[in-house]
């Protein structure tokens, strides 16, 4: 039996075809009055007004890192480093060895070095200006001691930068992990390439995001 102007398959209940009706009419005025809607509530939104209070740390600290690296880049290389299946936990001689070579070779690659990066790790030597009460390397370690992280900081942006050699820096090394372990690397300038990359299950991560 057909409904209203035959359109109502006889299989459908007159009510629940109501029903049906109503909605797709309801989102239908939605989808169009979507625009005024969004403009109505974006003017009769006001800012509340928060200001951070002037001896607030985090604003001292944002000044001092303002002042020290002023050219920054706004952003951190996390090199994250996971034990295998077969692989007990990160706490080995080839992590170690792995995380060694990575700083020493960021400070000495001229595709990376011009940016002034500081490595840290949980192998690695403090610095200075980050002593153990300040930043203890065991955070850099997961609890059950499968994944430990290198986080690279550069801290400073050169005139004529290429991140396009950065990233391909970053690459080699997500090609040749340590034997035994995973090797996930994000951040920038990865993100800004749109080329993270893990060493074995994923392979490439986001390659079309530019």
């Amino acid at each position: 039996m057909a409904g209203p102007r035959g359109l109502r398959e006889c299989s459908v209940r007159t009510l629940d075809w109501y029903r049906s009706v109503t909605v797709l009419a309801v989102s239908a005025c939605l989808l169009c009055a979507a625009p005024r809607i969004v403009d109505t509530l974006f003017s009769k939104t006001h800012a509340v007004g928060w200001q951070t209070p002037k001896e607030s740390p985090a604003l001292k600290a944002g000044g001092e890192i303002q002042q020290l690296f002023p050219r920054r880049v706004a952003g951190t290389i996390v090199m994250g480093i996971e034990a295998s299946d077969q692989t007990a936990s990160v706490t080995s001689p080839e992590v170690e060895a792995f995380s060694r070579n990575v700083s020493r070779q960021v400070e000495s690659d001229e595709r990376v070095s011009e940016y002034k990066p500081i490595v840290l790790g949980y192998y690695l030597d403090p610095l200075p200006s980050l002593p153990e009460s300040i930043f203890p390397k065991a955070d850099l370690l997961s609890a059950d001691r499968r994944m430990t992280y290198l986080l690279i900081q550069p801290t400073q942006i050169p005139e004529n930068h290429d991140f396009r050699k950065a990233n391909e820096f970053l690459q080699e090394f997500c090609s040749s992990p340590p034997p035994g372990y995973e090797l996930h690397i994000t951040g920038m300038p990865a993100i800004a390439t749109g080329s993270g990359c893990s060493s074995s299950r994923h392979s490439v991560m986001n390659p079309t995001i530019l």
